[in-house]
Order: structure tokens, then sequence, then C-alpha cells
């Protein structure tokens, strides 16, 4: 099987998946290389899209320009190969990891940065007309079949469903509301936000779920809760008490899982399938193995895996994986209780919750713009 190791350099580092972690790592490329240490990114696109702005891309706020980079260009920008791939296989004993082509790639040390995928109901798979919020790129396929169903049918009523009212689903429903509201007034359409517990934004505070459901219903969208999907279809779901909803497109929103990797791997993971990792990002028992952002666990953690929490996971990951070819201590990864989040409102509000306390107001969503383009500049500088 070709490899990927060149002469010129002793090891190599794989780094499988874009994730904010393992960017880093890419920026830091000239540190590994003085090390004769050779980086490959591996991932199954050749773009990186940016969460924080998906849903915006659905307003018409946001283009495609606006919340991507591009990984090819990046990698050759740092002296790195890429390889577009999707990692099929990770074979810990061997230090190797095999991609769907068939490829085998060998590494001295390897990082996870590969993201989740939507969950969907047991035995689901994504159906004719339905979405999945990740990966990321579907948010273009969403706001393209939503354009071509309104050109395609003017006359006709556009039922669309958003399964799941957690903060992208929340996101998501208000978004294309704002871009249909623009395209096609309302009775043009109608947007179905569907939840199997009993509000929208469950576990976040009261007064953010109050907000939330304001500007929902001020967006014409319709709330149902307590409303358990049992099935998703082409074109149809079906709700656990036998209720089925045609559609013409259904988001879905319904949580988030990692592949099936570390656990036919047979390393330990959560109940989501991500890997459980020290507080050096290091695998449990595997030296050579790191994984950080969502598909990682952090054992023992008392903070969560939000977009500030993965933030901070970066450089601790550069230096450890550093330190693992030198043979020196690993630091741990620290993290913010009570970390800020952001949640989309449309084109006039948004919301930031630390804690308890949550603040709205059209000046919450200049912030939110203002941090998602500091963050996706942070990276578009090292294309320079």
């Amino acid at each position: 099987m070709a490899q990927l190791k060149q002469e010129t350099y002793n090891k190599t580092v794989v780094l499988v998946g874009a994730g904010m972690t393992n960017l880093q790592v890419i920026t830091q490329a000239k540190k590994f290389h003085a090390l004769q240490t050779q980086l490959v990114l591996l991932d199954v696109n050749s773009f990186w899209f940016f969460s924080g702005m998906a849903a915006e891309v659905l307003s018409g706020y946001y283009g495609l320009k606006d919340f991507h980079l591009d990984l090819r260009l990046l990698a050759k920008q740092y002296g790195i190969e890429f390889v577009q791939d999707e990692v099929t296989a990770l074979l810990p004993q061997q230090k190797k990891v095999m991609t769907a082509s068939g490829r085998m790639l060998e590494f001295d040390l390897v990082s996870f940065a590969c993201g989740t995928i939507s969950a969907m109901p047991e035995g689901d798979v994504p159906a004719e007309g339905s979405f999945p919020v990740k990966p990321l790129k579907n948010v273009l396929q969403i706001r393209n079949e939503i354009e071509t169903c309104m050109e395609l049918f003017p006359k006709k009523i556009l039922e669309l469903l958003v399964l799941g009212a957690g903060p992208a689903g929340v996101e998501y429903a208000i978004n294309i509301a704002d871009l249909l509201e623009e395209r096609r007034p309302a009775p043009g359409w109608k947007i179905t936000l569907l939840e199997a517990q009993s509000k929208v934004l469950p576990g976040f505070p009261k007064k953010a779920v109050i907000i939330a459901e304001k500007m929902l219903k001020a967006s014409a969208v319709t709330i149902r809760t307590k409303s358990e999907i049992q099935h998703v279809q082409s074109n149809r779901i079906v709700l656990d008490y036998g209720e089925t909803l045609e559609f013409d497109l259904a988001v879905v929103a319904m949580g988030n899982r990692v592949i099936d990797l570390f656990m036919q791997a047979g390393l330990e993971t959560n109940e989501n399938g991500a890997l459980v990792v020290e507080p050096s990002l290091r695998a449990q028992n595997y030296a050579e193995i790191f994984a950080g952002g969502d598909c990682a666990q952090l054992k023992g953690a008392s903070f969560s895996q939000s977009t500030q929490n993965v933030r901070q996971q970066g450089p601790v990951l550069v230096k450890n994986l550093l330190a693992t070819l030198q043979s020196k201590p690993l630091q741990e990864v620290s993290g913010s209780k009570c970390p800020v989040q952001f949640v989309s409102l449309g084109k006039a509000n948004a919301l930031v919750i630390k804690g308890n306390t949550v603040l709205e107001g059209k000046w919450v969503r200049t912030l939110k713009q203002c941090w998602d383009r500091r963050i996706l500049k942070r990276y578009r500088t090292y294309l320079t």
C-alpha cells in the first residue's frame, strides 16, 4: 500500500479531521518539521466549515466564502500533505489508519479532530428530503433545496420540519424563516419545530427558553414539544404515538454522535462514541493516540466541550504532540465551567448565555458576528 512518509522525515503525525484543535497543529507545522516530523492532514472534505456561522448562511446573511477555509491551500501553505479521504478504521496496535479508498496510513502519532455526525432515530438513514445539520456542508444543500422548491413550486405551501429544538434546531428554524419571509412572504410556507422534551432549548436557563419561544413564534414557526420521533422516512416522519407528518424538506437536528471508529478499535468511548481521553488529550493506554473537540470526552472534566473550551485545547495539543516526540512531560487542558454560548435568533436578534446569565438583543447579534469573524480570521491570516 502507498505510504505517506517521506525520506526527509523520521516520523509522521497524522491529523484525522480538520477540527479546531488540529487546525492549530497545522499552523505550528514548522515546529514539527524542526523535529524531522511530517504532518499529514486527512479529511473527507477539501473545505473546513465554521459551525458558528452555519445557521446564518441559511438566512442569507453569510455566503459560502464567508464561513469556510480551503484545506488544500492551508496544507500547501504549511508544507504538509493533504489527503482527501474518509477514515474507516483505526488500528492502534499497528499504528495505522485505513481510508475508504483502501489506503493505509502509518503514523508515529495520530490526532483526531473529526467532530460529530447528526444522530438519527435508531435504524434510520437520511431519507429523501431530509438533511442532517452535520456535516456542516449540508447547510449549503439545505439552502439550495429551499430555493429550488420556491422556484419550481411558486404556488405551493412549502411544508418544512426541523427535528430537534436544541440550539442548532432553534437557530436553523428561525434563520430558515428569515430566508423564506424574504423570498416568499407567508402564508406560502409553514415551518414546524419538533422536540421530544417539554420545551425548546432543553437544559438551558428558563429566560433563554422564554426568549427563544418568543422569537420562534414571531418568526411564524410552529412549536410542537413532547413529540418524540420514531422514524424519518421519505418526505414524512412518524411520531411515537403513530401520527405521521409529511414534509417537503426536513432538517435533522436531533443531537450528535461520533462515527463508530473508536469503539470498533476497542478504545474506551462514552455513550455517543467519543473517545475518552486524559486531561492531556491522550487516549488511555495508547501514548500515540490523541483526540480533541467534539469527538473526545475528557475524563473527569467538570466543564463542557463548548466552542470556547475546545479552542483552548488546541495549544495544549500542539505542546503535547511535540512533547511526546521529545519524550517530555505532558500538559493538561483547562476550561470554563460556565463557557460563553451564543444562539442566533435570526437577522435581528441573538442570545448570549453564560451560566444562568442570559442577554439578548441586536447588540448581542453584532457581538456574535464579531466573535465568529474573529475566529475565522485567525485561521485565514495563516493563508497570506
